[in-house]
């Protein structure tokens, strides 16, 4: 996104919280969003996987292990 994006989605959470957050702040987290939902909307495509009734997935902590590591780049 462009920057000017990132200033409107500011302007409007400022509107919403009466919370100011810079730029650089607001793309931060735009990322690690962005990342989760990644990693969330890949879950959903597993299979073997069993979900709770609130969403939540039932797997062991074998699968938990494997697919939440965090990998040093």
């Amino acid at each position: 996104m462009k920057s000017s994006a990132f200033r409107f989605i500011g302007q409007q959470y400022f509107e919403r919280t009466h919370l100011w957050h810079d730029l650089k702040q607001i793309k931060n987290r735009w990322n690690q969003c962005k990342t989760m939902y990644q990693w969330h909307d890949w879950s959903l495509g597993e299979t073997g996987l069993g979900r709770n009734e609130n969403g939540t997935i039932i797997a062991d902590d074998d699968w938990w292990n494997k697919n939440t590591q965090v990998l040093s780049s």
